[in-house]
C-alpha cells in the first residue's frame, strides 16, 4: 500500500527560517527640528550621518515543525518580535524530548517542549529553567493529538475498549515523553499491565508504514499523520487526548537557565510577541479573521504544507492569555512519581514564573 509519502517527507523538512522582511526603526536618532532663535545659515549644512539601526537581539527558539509553535511562527511573519527589538531564530528538532539537553545546557534560549520525565528530571537537579507560557494544549474541539488504531482491527470490532489492547503491539512514541505516559494510562484503564502488551517505539514519520504492514496495532499520533492515516485507509482516529483525559497541557514555553536569569527583559518582550501571535491564531480559527494569511504562515513554517488539511484535521488549542494548565501538569508529574520514574515531585509553582505573562498583560491586556 502506498503511504502518503509527502506526509513523511514533511517531517524531514528543514525548519530554519529566514528573518521577516520587516524594518526596525533606528533608536537614538537626532531630532530634526531647530529652535526658533536659530539663524539661517548661508552656507550648505554639513552632511549628517544617519544613526545606525540597533541590531535586534537574537533569541534561539527550539521547536519541532509543528503547528503547536504557531505563536512564534506568526510573530515572526507579522513582525511582532522585530517591533520589540528581537530576532526569533528557529532551531529545529524532531520532537520535544530531544530538546531537553539543549535547553539545560543553554544551547538554546527558549523552547516549546513537553513535560516528559526528561524535563522533570532536569528540573529535579535544580537546573533553573522556567516555564513561562502555554505551548499548546488539548481541549474538546481543539486537539492535534490522538490515539489511532489499525483500520482492519477497528472494522472487525477487535478493538473498541482499552481492555481490547491485551496482546496488541502499541507505539508510545518516545520513551519518557508525555505520549508515552498517555499510552500507559490507556492500558491501565483497561485493567492491563505493561507486560500484557507489546511495545514498539516508532517515530512519527515511520508510524503509518508500521501500521500499514501490521508491525504496530495502536499508536498515538500527531497531525498531519492522523488525517493522512484516515485518508489512506490505514488507521482510524479512535480517541483524541481531550476525549481521554480532558484538558491536557501538551507543551509549554520553557526558558533556559541563562536566558531566564540573565536576559529577563528580552524574555518579557518575547512573551509579548508570542502572545500576540497566539491571539492571531485563535482569531483566525475561532472567528475566521485573516484565516488564509494565518494558514499560509503555518504552511510555511510547519510540516503541514497542504492548506486544505486545516479544514479537516485536528489543530492544537491555546489559552488566549497564555496561562499554563498547571493542575494538569501536576497530575502528569505525579503519575511519574507514583511509578518510580521520578524520585520526588518538583515544585512546579516555583518553576512556573508568571512574571513574564504579567508583563505581557501590561502591554497587550488580558482576554
Amino acid at each position: 500500500m502506498v503511504v502518503l509519502a509527502s506526509a513523511f517527507a514533511l517531517m524531514g523538512c528543514a525548519t530554519g527560517t529566514s528573518a521577516p522582511a520587516g524594518s526596525t526603526k533606528p533608536s537614538g536618532a537626532a531630532p530634526t527640528g531647530t529652535g526658533a532663535s536659530a539663524a539661517p545659515s548661508t552656507s550648505a549644512p554639513a552632511p549628517q550621518s544617519a544613526a545606525p539601526a540597533v541590531a535586534p537581539e537574537t533569541v534561539k527558539f527550539a521547536t519541532s515543525p509543528a503547528v503547536s509553535s504557531a505563536g512564534v511562527f506568526i510573530g515572526i511573519e507579522r513582525g511582532y518580535f522585530r517591533e520589540l527589538g528581537l530576532e526569533a531564530e528557529i532551531v529545529g528538532f524532531s520532537g520535544g524530548a530531544e530538546m531537553i539537553s539543549s535547553i539545560a545546557a543553554n544551547q538554546v534560549d527558549a523552547a516549546n517542549t513537553d513535560a516528559g520525565s526528561g524535563l522533570l528530571k532536569a528540573l529535579a537537579r535544580d537546573l533553573p529553567m522556567r516555564f513561562v507560557a502555554d505551548g499548546s494544549r488539548c481541549v474538546p474541539g481543539r486537539c492535534g493529538t490522538a490515539l489511532v488504531v489499525r483500520k482492519e482491527l477497528w472494522d472487525s470490532g477487535a478493538v473498541r475498549e482499552p481492555r481490547d489492547l491485551r496482546g496488541r503491539t502499541l507505539n508510545p512514541q518516545t520513551t519518557g515523553s508525555t505520549l508515552n505516559q498517555y499510552m500507559a494510562r490507556v492500558i491501565e484503564r483497561g485493567g492491563l499491565q505493561e507486560s500484557d502488551v507489546n511495545w514498539q517505539y516508532v517515530t512519527f514519520a515511520d508510524t503509518l508504514p508500521a501500521l500499514s504492514n501490521r508491525a504496530v496495532d495502536v499508536s498515538f499520533l500527531l497531525e498531519p499523520f492522523i488525517t493522512a492515516g484516515t485518508t489512506q485507509g490505514i488507521s482510524v482516529r479512535w480517541m483524541d487526548t481531550a476525549d481521554l483525559f480532558g484538558r491536557t497541557q501538551n507543551t509549554m514555553i520553557v526558558y533556559s537557565p541563562s536566558f531566564a536569569a540573565q536576559r529577563t527583559e528580552a524574555g518579557k518582550r518575547f512573551v509579548v510577541a508570542y502572545l500576540r501571535g497566539i491571539r492571531d491564531y485563535l482569531d483566525a480559527f475561532d472567528a475566521g479573521k485573516d484565516r488564509d494569511e494565518i494558514v499560509g504562515i503555518l504552511t510555511k513554517h510547519s510540516a503541514i504544507k497542504d492548506p486544505t488539511l486545516f479544514d479537516r484535521m485536528g489543530i492544537p488549542g491555546f489559552d488566549a492569555n497564555g496561562e499554563l494548565a498547571i493542575d494538569a501538569l501536576k497530575e502528569q508529574q505525579q503519575w511519574w512519581v507514583d511509578r518510580g520514574v521520578l524520585d520526588t515531585a518538583v515544585d512546579l509553582d516555583k518553576i512556573y514564573d508568571r512574571g513574564y505573562l504579567d508583563y505581557a498583560y501590561s502591554v497587550v491586556g488580558r482576554r
